[in-house]
């Protein structure tokens, strides 16, 4: 039925002729630690800021481009 597919278990994948080696998880993953949690925040809120979306015509052709892609003229 399965054949020679992969089958996913708790230590990774297992099947025959697997030549990848058990991967011991550790389920559920232990929670963030406070310095990882507020890097994770300030990326997500540097990269999702108004800045990086705000958009202007260019001058010579009229398309819209990245603001902060745009040199004055």
């Amino acid at each position: 039925m399965f054949g020679s597919q992969p089958v996913p278990t708790k230590q990774g994948f297992a099947g025959p002729g697997s030549l990848r080696k058990p991967i011991s998880l550790e389920f559920p993953p232990k929670p963030l630690d406070e310095k990882l949690s507020h890097m994770i925040i300030s990326d997500f809120c540097a990269a999702s800021a108004p800045e990086e979306f705000k958009e202007a015509g260019c001058a010579v052709c009229g398309q819209l481009i990245l603001l902060k892609k745009l040199s004055s003229i």
